[in-house]
């Protein structure tokens, strides 16, 4: 595996001499920025200093295709597989970590939600941005599905995405079966689809 010339493009695999099974590292960032101060998102230059230690380790990016490869086909993964995402499909995301991708070689997968593809909110990666992003060789583009909103409420009175579970009232029990959970989920990946 190697890096092409000016790191024009993410690592070159020879998936053909990948023989590990046992798994692999998967990292998720949930917004870059440039402003020490802000506690809740990793800094510019600390992404640049731990994707270059993984790097340095020998860690391989892989992508989505890979990871369904590797658990609907039983196909191997590098000794050292890295899968990098960046979720919430927030612009900050891509437009500070491509040069460190660039520099590293390594691709990554932007996840968002349909419903920030439109609207007032510019903070977000929007509809007409995202050809040029899937286009790039160091990005996937992948869904979170539509709706981006914190709706269910958790038995600790905190609130949770509301695809990561069933709805929960304030006992903790949930509150819809598990066939209401699967029809709202899969109308969910629908309007997703159709954003």
């Amino acid at each position: 595996c190697h890096a092409m010339p000016g790191n024009l493009a993410p690592q070159v695999h020879d998936r053909a001499a990948w023989t590990q099974r046992d798994g692999f590292v998967a990292i998720s960032y949930g917004g870059i920025t440039i402003d020490e101060r802000v506690q809740s998102l990793v800094t510019k230059e600390r992404l640049r200093k731990q994707l270059a230690a993984l790097a340095k380790a020998g860690y391989q990016t892989v992508t989505t295709a890979d990871l369904v490869d590797f658990y609907t086909k039983n196909k191997p993964l590098p000794e050292k597989a890295l899968y990098l995402m960046f979720e919430g499909g927030r612009k900050d995301s891509v437009l500070f970590s491509q040069p460190v991708l660039t520099d590293i070689g390594y691709n990554a997968s932007l996840y968002l939600y349909g419903d920030h593809l439109t609207g007032w909110n510019r903070f977000f990666v929007r509809q007409n941005e995202l050809r040029k992003i899937a286009d790039n060789p160091f990005w996937e583009v992948g869904s979170m599905g539509y709706h981006s909103g914190l709706i269910n409420q958790t038995a600790t009175g905190g609130y949770a995405y509301y695809l990561t579970e069933r709805l929960r009232g304030a006992d903790g029990q949930p509150e819809e079966s598990q066939q209401a959970f699967d029809a709202r989920v899969a109308e969910d990946f629908i309007q997703a689809r159709n954003s």
